[in-house]
């Protein structure tokens, strides 16, 4: 039993260092106006997950989606072994 609850312990790490680095990605490519008004969820396959606070700032992301995309994936391919595992191609915004 004991082996079973550190190996949820250890996954429930990994995936926590998983989250705090695509916030941490997000956050140096974001323009200033959006910096605590969203959170990154989750990476599914090649598409970024970004929780909104609200559909007007997820519409604002969504214009300046491309440029995110392209920052994130310059700064993904400067790290020594990337921050990511694969490139991101589309960003999906959710509203709170």
């Amino acid at each position: 039993k004991k082996l079973l609850d550190g190996q949820k312990f250890s996954e429930f790490n990994s995936k926590k260092k998983e989250h705090d680095s695509l916030q941490k990605i997000l956050l140096s490519c974001l323009d200033k106006k959006f910096k605590g008004k969203v959170l990154a969820k989750n990476m599914l396959n090649d598409v970024f997950i970004i929780e909104a606070m609200n559909s007007a700032v997820a519409s604002q992301l969504k214009l300046a989606s491309a440029s995110l995309i392209e920052q994130i994936n310059n700064l993904n391919d400067k790290k020594q072994n990337g921050l990511l595992k694969t490139m991101v191609n589309e960003i999906k915004t959710i509203k709170d």
